[in-house]
């Protein structure tokens, strides 16, 4: 499962491996073990305010547009134009630069319109966008097909299958909900976000996790490197108490050190940590959380300059999680 925009993919979602040896606990100490009483004040808060009246930060959509350097056409027409006149056999290999390139397309419409009507919500009847999200959903992005119904005038069946595994995404604008039966959890995020990989599988540590890849805007990367990319948001849940080992086998995987402590960015979080990768230019954040079902990870990654930017989306995630007793 590639993560979006920089092809990191953590090693228990290709491979085997392996369960990491704790020797020391990331989570410190005492404070690692959290009770029935922390979990029940943790649900008690995540369920307190109605996730339908969270709303989402606009100061990703201010950004500058930009663009990825892929050589494909940089207007949606144009890019429409050839899809439609290649040979489906070439795509074979390219499906998820395709991905990434038409969500490009639809951050740069999305961007153009809040800076010229200060309006978060797509505009009904707009055929361009229409056709973008069409043609993600012909490319395999859940919910495309959603938002290219809301706001088209004439619906086209959807390709993509709906999702399995226990897991819902629903759409009402502007706004998807992603829940989980068996995690009991459920996040909201922008129609504009990308949404990869949903699946129940069971990975190198061992337990059955819940995986859920959303990938935000499109924006431009730091210099010397340039271009542009997404930054991806991974949600794993699992239903084991044992968070502890939970956090030590991500962080191995995402390769940050439990040292790479920071400050919780939301109160519900048990621990968080943060690393920046010189060798590779990617910012990764990890949040901990242990909620009813189990233990639970919010993992942000981008590139420097894009992860930046879309930060405060990924609050807003966190922000939106709800949970289940």
């Amino acid at each position: 499962m590639p993560l979006t925009g920089h092809g990191l993919r953590p090693a228990p979602l290709r491979r085997r491996a392996s369960r990491p040896q704790l020797k020391r606990d990331p989570l410190g100490g005492r404070s690692a073990v959290c009770g029935a009483k922390h979990i029940a004040l943790v649900a008690l808060a995540l369920l307190a305010t109605p996730a339908d009246g969270q709303g989402f930060s606009t100061l990703p959509l201010s950004a500058p547009s930009a663009m990825p350097r892929d050589s494909l056409p940089a207007t949606p027409l144009g890019f429409v134009d050839w899809l439609r006149t290649r040979n489906p056999a070439t795509f074979t290999g390219r499906e998820q630069l395709i991905r990434e390139h038409l969500y490009a397309l639809i951050a740069q419409a999305v961007k153009q319109r809040f800076a010229s009507t200060q309006t978060t919500e797509p505009a009904t009847g707009d055929s361009a966008l229409v056709q973008l999200f069409e043609w993600a959903d012909r490319f395999g992005v859940h919910g495309a097909s959603d938002v290219a119904k809301a706001i088209g005038t004439k619906p086209v069946p959807p390709v993509t299958p709906q999702l399995t595994d226990g897991f819902q995404l629903t759409y009402s604008t502007p706004a998807f909900s992603l829940a989980t039966d068996n995690g009991k959890w459920m996040v909201r995020f922008p129609y504009f976000f990308m949404v990869g990989d949903i699946t129940r599988q069971r990975l190198a540590n061992g337990i059955e996790n819940d995986v859920a890849t959303l990938s935000t805007l499109t924006a431009a990367n730091s210099e010397p490197r340039g271009g542009a990319s997404q930054a991806t948001i991974l949600i794993l849940s699992a239903q084991t108490p044992d968070l502890p080992s939970y956090v030590a086998f991500w962080l191995q995987q995402l390769q940050v050190a439990p040292t790479d402590t920071v400050s919780n960015p939301v109160p519900q979080a048990t621990r968080a940590y943060r690393r920046f990768d010189t060798a590779s230019g990617l910012w990764k954040e990890v949040v901990a959380l242990q909620i009813p079902s189990g233990s639970m990870i919010v993992a942000y990654i981008g590139l420097d300059g894009t992860y930046q930017v879309n930060r405060p989306h990924f609050l807003d995630v966190l922000r939106s999680l709800r949970v289940r007793p």
